[in-house]
């Protein structure tokens, strides 16, 4: 899945940049978001402890109905936290393309 996000990314990269300069702007966007995907994952991890924190309360209270919804969250949160590594997979190829465009440039 990452190195497909990858390909398509750089697809996109090499058809784009031939008609477009890149700058310091990009630069700055890019490291921005991949701040955003960080930001991204560390809510995730909070999400995730929330909920094996939940899961654990509702094993001891014996609930399993509980124990069965936290375990389907912290699956899904799981599976937003690999996306969101996927996206910043992709930005961090795209600083390091654009950086390498500017330092082609000079």
């Amino acid at each position: 899945m990452t190195k497909l996000l990858t390909l398509a990314a750089l697809t996109v990269l090499a058809t784009s940049t031939a008609a477009f300069a890149v700058d310091s702007s990009d630069i700055s966007a890019d490291k921005g978001a991949i701040a955003k995907d960080n930001a991204a994952i560390a809510k995730q991890n909070r999400n995730i402890e929330e909920n094996r924190a939940e899961k654990e309360a509702a094993k001891a209270n014996d609930d399993v109905a509980t124990q069965a919804s936290e375990s389907v969250q912290i699956g899904a949160n799981k599976t937003v936290k690999t996306l969101k590594k996927g996206e910043k997979h992709v930005d961090k190829k795209v600083l390091e393309h654009d950086q390498n465009q500017i330092n082609q440039n000079r």
